[in-house]
């Protein structure tokens, strides 16, 4: 069940690079009027909490113009000395580009160096370039374990975006318990993604085995010859094309889970495609080959959409369109039509 429940990963990749934007001030003191007047000269002096102080003053821009240059030179002074909030809120910097060059890496760099001293908000920020791929390799496995490092001590998005993990499987055994018992704490806070969230998740589910179950008593015809197998993944390659045209315009949030889960098959599948490209090219596109890879285009998969879209049902669409892709990502149609991917995986 674990590839049915990444139609949820959309979730995650809207949730999992915001939320931790606030700065970190160390403990928490007030920003009045004249603190800069009062931090400064400690700062100066090399105290490396108050040089991530006057770096939050200027990067806010309470009591004086917004600088986030000279933000980003006190954060430094401070992060340098290994102050975990400064080091947090550099990389956030580097993260957005504001007063330094948009540095994706550099970013991961003094994230981590926070998150690993304990910094909540660092780690769940952590968490989620580890989900992403952002800066450090994707990772589910390194992204959970952050995300629980940073629930454990109460950080509600990490609460949240765990409790997700766990309902699709994404580095930890899928658990209907685990996702709900951190979907719960965070909806306790008052997360309002994590309530909606929570009360979804029973639909979410049934509507993804709905889908598989379907699959399994309706299997999808397989390749019967090489030239099928070519024709096939054409077909799914423009299906998919259309498909992410289509969803995207319905659902221009699900942009980014779009775009990854489509690339994570192309990846995947990049030997499968390969040769089904050069195959292509040495057939010159036979006309019948060329009708089967358009039908296959419309078959299902707009078919569906169509008939959901035209029912209205948002929620309805934006599930297909996770579900659609998520099995693409996922690999399931290796074990759907398995085939095709013999037939072309012994082409040299």
């Amino acid at each position: 069940m674990k590839a049915t429940r990444l139609m949820l990963s959309s979730i995650l990749s809207l949730c999992s690079l915001i939320g931790y934007a606030r700065v970190a001030t160390g403990d928490e003191l007030a920003i009045a009027p004249r603190a800069m007047e009062q931090v400064m000269p400690f700062a100066e002096k090399g105290d490396a909490k108050s040089e991530n102080e006057v770096g939050v003053i200027f990067s806010s821009g309470r009591g004086v113009p917004q600088d986030f240059h000279e933000a980003a030179k006190w954060f430094r002074e401070s992060a340098d000395q290994g102050y975990a909030p400064a080091q947090f809120n550099l990389g956030q910097l580097y993260q957005t580009g504001k007063g330094v060059a948009l540095d994706a890496t550099e970013a991961a760099k003094w994230v981590s160096l926070a998150a690993k001293q304990g910094n909540a908000a660092a780690q769940g920020r952590l968490a989620a370039m580890y989900l992403a791929g952002s800066g450090v390799g994707q990772d589910d496995a390194e992204a959970v374990r952050w995300y629980r490092t940073a629930a454990e001590q109460g950080n509600v998005i990490a609460e949240r975006q765990l409790g997700l993990m766990y309902a699709l499987g994404r580095g930890a055994p899928q658990s209907d318990e685990m996702a709900a018992r951190w979907l719960n704490l965070a909806a306790g806070s008052g997360d309002a993604v994590a309530k909606q969230k929570l009360a979804l998740l029973p639909l979410y589910s049934g509507a993804s085995s709905a889908v598989d179950q379907g699959f399994a008593s309706h299997p999808p015809r397989d390749a019967s010859s090489l030239e099928m197998a070519i024709a096939m993944i054409e077909g799914m390659r423009r299906g998919a094309e259309y498909m992410q045209h289509q969803c995207i315009q319905l659902h221009p949030v699900l942009q980014t889970e779009i775009d990854r889960d489509y690339s994570t098959w192309k990846t995947n599948e990049a030997h499968a495609i390969s040769r089904s490209d050069n195959q292509w090219a040495s057939e010159g596109s036979k006309p019948e080959m060329t009708q089967l890879a358009d039908s296959l285009v419309k078959l299902d998969a707009q078919a569906s959409l169509n008939k959901v879209h035209s029912a209205n049902i948002s929620v309805g669409t934006e599930l297909f369109c996770k579900k659609y892709f998520a099995d693409l990502a996922s690999g399931v149609w290796r074990q759907r039509t398995p085939r095709v991917y013999e037939y072309l995986d012994a082409v040299p």
